[in-house]
């Protein structure tokens, strides 16, 4: 493969190739040359002149869809160009017909639109010179119904391919609207996710929290009982010292003091003090690691503050310079500034005297208007003292009548609880006159069903006897309906006998 596309062949194909694409750039992609091949390859010349960006633009349509649509054309365009060059290339077009002149004919001879003159190609030694092929014209002369066809034709193209497009731009459209739907979704779930493990987290790391706090709760309640009890010892014992004076006072004293005075001690207080002894000398390394740090740190400190100053040093000739530069620029600001500002103060003192003018009409309205309001206050103030007074008098009079209604409903009370005594007590004989009356209909009926009773057993009696006499009956209406076929029979066969 590297040794053909290293081959000259190739070589020059390609510069033949660059040249015809040159070539249809200076002229603007509109030479015959280029007509005859496109039609040869079946490609409208349309598609080769390129489009700007804003062509492909639209209101309804995303940016990424713009550009996608505006790529795709461009990548074909140049593609369609590639192939026409070859075309032309191949055909060696442009070296044998190299200068075309087009004339325009009379309108008798109206066939002859493009006149061409085709002149020797400026390389004498050209490519296919050894070949005996004949040399192709350029152009042909082309009929204006064949021109008019192809115009047609090619609307035709451009409206299918216009309608085409309209088509995807809806379906990228519809794309991209499910897309932006289910990014949306996507998006609210993430958050409510988001904030359910939030929530989650919160409240595992409150009960780590109260864990954490209930134990050192109860290391505090621990040591706070170990104080109350050492105390509680120190007072038995006539101690008035603390821990840390015990310990110190421990160390100092002899053995048979110590001994001596902690015979009356109790065994914990005993190995209190016995802790005490070992850990003075972990306090004392622990001193010297302190005092090492304290040390490291002031030497650190006050390197830094060497370097410091040398650093501040440095700095303070470029804040000079940079401060200078600054002054300069804050001066010129200043410059403008006292223009702009001497334009406000003219435009505010202009401003003011038209306030002041305003000031002074409103205040003439005001002045009028307060007259006005005024009287008008006065005459609104005698009638609302006219209205207390009437409210006043209607008041008195109402509570007049209430306190008539209200004695009005004493008396009817009492009178309406007299009447309902005396309903109650008639409604009482009346029930028990009634019990008394229901009591004897009840026996009445009583008897009636007793009767009814005797009556129904009686019946029963006389069915039984009835239902004791059916197979009775039943055999005698057998002997009946026997007697009756019988008697049929004999007179059917004395029929027989005299026919």
């Amino acid at each position: 493969m590297d040794n053909l596309n290293k081959s000259p062949y190739l070589a020059k194909f390609q510069t033949e190739i660059d040249k015809a694409i040159n070539f249809m750039r200076i002229h603007n992609f509109s030479h015959p040359s280029i007509s005859q091949a496109c039609e040869f390859l079946q490609i409208s010349p349309d598609e080769l002149y390129p489009k700007s960006y804003r062509e492909f633009n639209d209101n309804n349509t995303i940016s990424e869809c713009q550009k996608i649509r505006y790529n795709h054309f461009e990548n074909r365009r140049k593609a369609k160009i590639k192939v026409v060059a070859s075309y032309i290339a191949e055909k060696d077009l442009l070296h044998e017909h190299s200068n075309h002149v087009e004339t325009s004919s009379s309108h008798s001879s109206q066939l002859d639109i493009f006149q061409h003159t085709a002149c020797p190609p400026t390389n004498q030694k050209s490519r296919h010179s050894k070949t005996n092929e004949p040399e192709l014209p350029l152009y042909v002369p082309i009929s204006l119904e064949e021109v008019a066809k192809r115009k047609f034709d090619m609307a035709k193209h451009d409206v299918f391919r216009k309608l085409q497009v309209k088509e995807n731009q809806k379906f990228i459209r519809q794309k991209s609207e499910e897309k932006i739907k289910q990014v949306t979704l996507k998006e609210v779930a993430k958050a409510q996710k988001i904030e359910m493990d939030k929530k989650i987290h919160d409240e595992l790391r409150m009960t780590k929290i109260m864990k954490i706090e209930e134990k050192r709760k109860g290391i505090l309640m621990k040591r706070h009982q170990e104080y109350e009890k050492y105390e509680k010892e120190a007072l038995s014992n006539n101690q008035s010292f603390s821990k840390l004076d015990t310990f110190s006072a421990s160390a100092v004293l002899s053995r048979s003091q110590i001994a001596s005075r902690e015979r009356g001690l109790s065994p914990v207080r005993r190995s209190v003090i016995i802790e005490s002894r070992y850990n003075d000398d972990a306090v004392d390394e622990q001193l010297k690691k302190y005092t090492d740090k304290m040390e490291n740190s002031t030497r650190l400190a006050t390197r830094f503050q060497v370097e410091k100053a040398a650093s501040s040093y440095m700095r303070s000739l470029s804040v000079n310079k940079v401060s200078e530069y600054r002054k300069s620029l804050q001066l010129q600001e200043m410059e403008r500034l006292d223009q702009k500002l001497q334009k406000l103060h003219k435009n505010i003192e202009e401003s003011l005297k038209r306030k002041s003018e305003i000031i002074e009409k409103e205040a003439n309205k005001k002045v009028k208007n307060k007259q006005f309001w005024e009287e008008k206050l006065f005459e609104e103030q005698k009638k609302l003292d006219e209205y207390y007074k009437a409210r006043e008098n209607y008041l008195e009079h109402k509570d007049q009548k209430r306190q008539k209604a209200a004695k009005e409903a004493k008396d009817a009370r009492a009178k309406r609880s007299a009447m309902l005594t005396e309903k109650n007590h008639l409604r009482k004989r009346d029930q028990e006159e009634n019990i008394e009356k229901v009591n004897q209909k009840f026996e009445q009926f009583k008897q009636k069903i007793f009767g009814k009773h005797k009556e129904a057993e009686e019946y029963l009696r006389k069915l039984k006897a009835v239902d004791s006499q059916i197979p009775q009956i039943k055999v005698e209406a057998e002997m009946i309906f026997k007697m009756e076929r019988e008697n049929s029979s004999r007179d059917k066969s004395n029929v027989k006998t005299a026919a």
